[in-house]
């Protein structure tokens, strides 16, 4: 028991802290306070949601887009357009008489081939 030396001994003797140092020191306790009840509460076998992916969904919407874009300018521009039919092979009905149908059929519209 000769060397023993109290608590009370160590608070005697130990060098000055500023307020500062006492101040990081008492804002990292905290920090270490908050932080440990978090994962000693997590259940281990519960499956934790991943987090959702908007990226692929941005794309696919994208791309989506584009095919659709895409389309409408086939059906619009003239450059698609279909300006000239040659009708051939007919054995039953002239091809006058196909042109003329296609022309006054008023379900599909006029020149609508």
């Amino acid at each position: 028991m000769r060397y023993f030396q109290s608590n009370k001994n160590f608070n005697q003797y130990k060098p000055h802290e500023s307020f500062w140092k006492r101040f990081k020191k008492n804002r990292q306790k905290k920090s270490i306070k908050t932080e440990a009840p978090t994962n000693a509460l997590k259940n281990p076998y519960k499956r934790e949601a991943e987090p959702k992916n908007t990226k692929n969904k941005l794309i696919f919407a994208t791309f989506i887009a584009l095919i659709i874009i895409w389309m409408g300018l086939m059906l619009t521009l003239p450059y698609f357009k279909i300006t000239n039919i040659k009708i051939s092979g007919n054995k039953i009905t002239s091809a006058q008489e196909v042109k003329d149908f296609i022309n006054q059929d008023k379900i599909i519209g006029h020149n609508n081939y």
